[in-house]
């Protein structure tokens, strides 16, 4: 099995502003333009707006399960940087793990509620 690590250097209060970085077998991979951004997996997250000057949270989900995600440009390419630097195929659980960690990380943009 591959050592592959996702990670994500944004937090509040500037938690967009982040960037993504994929290591794999202690090789750290060029992702280019995604390293930037949402990744649309399957989140909880919360957002806020104003009303009357007092700032108001929402609780949503969306974004792709798995299956999906594994089908979409950005699940795509992810994998695609990480199976091009392994011996064979990515396995099943590879890509289980791979996209738990950048669900783990993902977000949304004004989610974190430091541009209030």
């Amino acid at each position: 099995m591959n050592d592959i690590v996702i990670e994500y250097t944004g937090s509040y209060p500037s938690r967009c502003l982040g960037e993504w970085s994929v290591t794999v077998n202690d090789k750290k991979l060029d992702i280019g333009s995604d390293s930037s951004g949402e990744k649309d997996t399957s989140i909880c997250y919360s957002t806020w707006h104003f009303e009357d000057w007092i700032d108001v949270w929402e609780d949503h989900e969306d974004g792709l399960d798995f299956s999906e995600w594994c089908q979409s440009e950005i699940g795509k390419r992810i994998i695609g940087y990480i199976q091009s630097e392994v011996d064979g195929e990515l396995t099943y659980d590879e890509k289980i793990d791979i996209f738990g960690q950048v669900q783990d990380l993902d977000f949304r943009s004004s989610s974190c509620g430091g541009c209030i």
